[in-house]
C-alpha cells in the first residue's frame, strides 16, 4: 500500500442493506476541512425551546462559516443541536455564542448545562449528482 497523504481526507462509509454491505466509495479527493459541535440538552419544554430558537438565536443570522445547523427533538426531555462550520475557530465561538445566548432567553426552559461534543470533521457523505 502506497503512503497516504499528509493531507487530511474524508473516509468513505459503508451501510448494511438487510444482509448486503453497501460500499460508498471513498472520495478521497475531498478534504472535508470542516469543524461539528453537538449539544444536548434536558428540557420538558422542547416545543418553547425549539421556537425561541427558531424565532431569536436562528432568526440573528447565520454565524460566520456556518455550512448547515440543525435541531433535534427526541421527543423524551432532550433537544439537541448540531452544527457544522468551516474552522475549528467558529466551531468553538458557536458554542460560546450558543452559551450567551441560552444565558439570556431560554435559561428557564433547560434543565442542566448541555452536554458538548466537538470536534473535527473526518467522515462524510453527500449525494451523488
Amino acid at each position: 500500500m502506497g503512503r497516504r497523504s499528509k493531507r487530511r481526507r474524508c473516509m468513505g462509509a459503508h451501510f448494511m442493506a438487510g444482509a448486503r454491505v453497501i460500499e460508498q466509495r471513498p472520495r478521497f479527493g475531498d478534504d472535508c476541512g470542516m469543524y461539528a459541535t453537538f449539544r444536548k440538552y434536558r428540557t420538558a419544554q422542547a416545543e418553547r425551546l425549539s421556537r425561541a430558537v427558531n424565532e431569536g438565536f436562528a432568526r440573528n443570522g447565520p454565524p460566520a462559516g456556518l455550512v448547515a445547523y440543525y435541531a433535534i427533538d427526541t421527543g423524551d426531555g432532550e433537544w439537541a443541536s448540531f452544527s457544522i462550520f468551516e474552522t475549528e475557530e467558529q466551531a468553538r465561538q458557536s458554542t460560546v455564542d450558543a452559551a450567551e445566548w441560552s444565558r439570556e432567553h431560554v435559561a428557564p426552559l433547560l434543565e442542566s448545562a448541555p452536554d458538548i461534543v466537538a470536534g473535527r470533521v473526518v467522515v462524510r457523505q453527500v449525494p451523488s449528482a
